[in-house]
């Protein structure tokens, strides 16, 4: 490779531009809320409900929903106002929904939505 063809190229460790940190925004849609890389306890990371609607835009949900890591409810709030039968769970109980371990359930539904 030919040294003249990195000058435009910023400088990077591992996919992070040098001097730029990641918006929290972004970081918390990927997994992690922390530039660090640490993660959440509970492993809690809130889907934007702009996230969802951008999802509606582009996938078509027929018949009910399974959110089974509802967390607060951003993503089931988004489906019911689009009118869908949501069903909302989460293992760990953050004041929405029901609490359940979706992995030790039987519980069928139409789609389930992580």
């Amino acid at each position: 490779m030919q040294t003249d063809k990195l000058e435009n190229v910023s400088p990077t460790i591992g996919n992070t531009v040098l001097g730029v940190v990641p918006s929290t925004k972004a970081l918390s849609i990927v997994g992690s809320s922390r530039s660090n890389g640490e993660r959440e306890a509970d492993d809690f990371y809130p889907t934007p409900p702009y996230a969802v609607e951008e999802l509606l835009k582009r996938e078509v949900f027929s018949g009910n929903i399974w959110e089974c890591a509802c967390g607060e409810g951003d993503i089931s709030e988004v489906f019911k106002n689009k009118g869908f039968e949501v069903i909302s769970t989460d293992l760990i109980n953050r004041g929405y929904g029901e609490q359940l371990d979706f992995l030790q359930s039987d519980l069928v539904c139409d789609n389930i939505k992580l």
